[in-house]
């Protein structure tokens, strides 16, 4: 029992950077590319589905999740989809996957997913806009 409760205070440590000086260094987030920019309004039933990916970088090796947010229709609270991502030592860089559902049940025009990346410091790294666009069909 005295086992399993140090382990868990160890990995505590790991990950909220126990015992280091400072808050650590922000991710860094890079190279975003995602399937597709453009959907009929009203396509797949109301929704559709932004997937893609995009490089990250911690210099402090700590890189936790990443986060996609969105607005239903460009309005109202913004929503976060988290997941978490791959180890990565420090200053490795790696591909990270990503997705998220959209409405399509909006007016045409402009809209946006938001990207980033966070470390286990909470720190965040700078975030990317991945824009996509509702049309009308002729």
């Amino acid at each position: 029992m005295s086992r399993m409760l140090a382990a868990i205070i160890v990995l505590l440590g790991w990950m909220y950077g126990c015992g280091e000086d400072g808050d650590g260094s922000p991710p860094v987030i890079s190279n975003l590319q995602y399937s597709k920019d453009r959907y009929l309004v009203d396509a797949s039933y109301g929704t559709a589905v932004i997937a893609g990916r995009v490089d990250g970088m911690d210099p402090d090796g700590d890189l936790a999740f990443i986060r996609v947010s969105n607005q239903d229709c460009g309005q109202g609270p913004w929503r976060d989809l988290e997941a978490l991502v791959q180890k990565l030592g420090k200053g490795e860089t790696g591909t990270l996957p990503f997705f998220t559902d959209v409405r399509t049940d909006c007016p045409a025009g402009l809209y946006a997913i938001e990207i980033s990346l966070f470390d286990a410091r909470k720190n965040q790294s700078d975030v990317l806009e991945a824009p996509f666009t509702l049309y009308e069909e002729d």
